[in-house]
């Protein structure tokens, strides 16, 4: 399957693909033959893909709603069938993926049936799901959405919405679970590098779409899958779990008006966050005095610590070449570094050297930032740099990671030294002005 680097351009905000949840929900038509399900579907999609539309739809019996969180809720009445389906959809899928998360949107899906807040474990899950009477349940991650669903009996449609809150937002992520799912879905990818019809169709994808994020194969890289951890999870719940992320469509022997209460009652008070689309504002590199941005950094983070002061030695040359760069991110990058150093150096006595000076051998200029703390083991000094590695309670391990990332985009280099008991000492290099591309 394909793990290249993938593009840096961001995918599009994508569609829900709501022909997968109403699809089924328009089989609940009486006496609906497969033509006008097609058809139905179709009508649908059409109107769910335009940028805007009113409550009203032109599906007969489908109810549209928007609570306050953004969260989106389509209710199809359908009475043949004393049934109702449930199912609810995030704009996520292999288009988000990137190097360091390939598989992980597969993996997430997997670990949501494995408890929550409320059902504890698998097996406490799986006999909620038996207690509401549920017909049939999956999950499913494909190009552009994550979806789960289940059918229930239509006076277990209250119940129903309950039971996907909790999933939805309060998974737990137990560490136990999540390396026996990391087994399951590496024998996933590994039995679809066996099938000559998965094999054939992601060759398709990747040539037909080589520069676009549709290319991705949704199963995702085997490494990554192995190497996953529960703050990649975590991070991949705030950022794309949110519901103004998400539709939720409730089809057959319903009330449209009484499933909009649920809605609220279950979902309302899920707080949104920041839209995963929205584009970030383009870099804009210029001309930059690397001391300039140190100092502000360094004023930002130590200037007002009374409490725990730092000491900070300053040596810089008179007049370091200039680089280009996009100051924002620099500074983005130079606060991963700092704030680490923090941290490592304890409560008192911290002492913070950061040197700039030219590099007339390489002609560009570096920063060397060095630290009085307790040092990093040689084993865990070789990890720092990988996406999700954290050895701090409730970080991300992202810092360092992303800090590479921006500093390599402008050509530069950065790496890290440590003796145990010395401290540790960062070293970033940027190739001067005039020989930046």
């Amino acid at each position: 399957m394909n793990t290249e680097e993938y593009s840096a351009s961001a995918p599009p905000k994508p569609c829900l693909d709501t022909t997968t949840g109403l699809s089924y929900l328009v089989g609940l038509q009486e006496g609906s033959s497969m033509k006008r399900i097609c058809a139905l579907a179709t009508v649908f999609a059409i109107a769910v893909m335009a940028q805007a539309f009113a409550d009203e739809t032109p599906v007969q019996g489908l109810y549209r709603y928007r609570l306050d969180n953004g969260l989106e809720l389509f209710v199809l009445e359908n009475h043949a069938v004393p049934l109702a389906r449930v199912q609810i959809t995030f704009r996520c899928g292999s288009i988000t993926q990137t190097p360091d998360t390939a598989g992980l949107f597969h993996l997430y899906e997997h670990m949501l049936f494995k408890g929550n807040s409320r059902y504890a474990t698998e097996t406490a899950f799986s006999a909620a799901m038996t207690d509401l009477g549920v017909a049939e349940w999956n999950g499913g991650t494909s190009t552009e959405y994550v979806t789960y669903y289940f059918t229930v009996p239509s006076d277990k449609t209250d119940a129903g919405l309950e039971f996907w809150s909790y999933a939805m937002r309060e998974p737990s992520f137990d560490p136990g679970e999540l390396v026996i799912e990391q087994g399951v879905v590496s024998n996933e990818i590994n039995g679809y590098l066996a099938d000559p019809d998965r094999v054939y169709s992601a060759a398709m994808d990747h040539a037909l779409f080589s520069r676009y994020p549709w290319r991705r194969d949704i199963g995702g890289n085997e490494a990554v899958i192995r190497k996953a951890t529960v703050e990649a999870l975590r991070s991949i719940q705030s950022t794309y779990y949110l519901p103004n992320n998400a539709a939720l469509f409730v089809g057959g022997d319903v009330d449209p008006e009484a499933v909009f209460m649920m809605a609220k009652k279950w979902y309302g008070g899920w707080k949104a966050g920041a839209d995963p689309w929205a584009a970030p504002a383009p870099p804009h590199p210029s001309p930059t005095d690397l001391r300039q941005i140190n100092d502000e950094v360094l004023n930002l983070l130590f200037r007002h610590d009374t409490e725990n002061p730092v000491t900070i030695e300053r040596n810089y040359d008179a007049h370091p070449p200039l680089i280009m760069v996009d100051s924002g991110q620099i500074k983005q990058a130079l606060l991963n570094v700092y704030m680490n150093a923090r941290q490592a150096m304890g409560d008192s006595g911290s002492v913070l050297q950061t040197t700039i000076q030219a590099d007339h051998s390489r002609d560009g200029v570096r920063l060397i930032v060095k630290d009085n703390g307790g040092g990093i083991k040689p084993e865990t000094l070789n990890r720092v740099f990988d996406p999700f590695f954290t050895q701090r309670t409730g970080g991300t391990g992202l810092g360092l990671s992303i800090t590479r990332r921006i500093i390599e985009h402008y050509d530069g280099q950065i790496s890290l030294r440590s003796t145990p008991g010395d401290g540790v000492t960062v070293e970033i290099f940027f190739p001067a002005l005039r020989h930046q591309s």
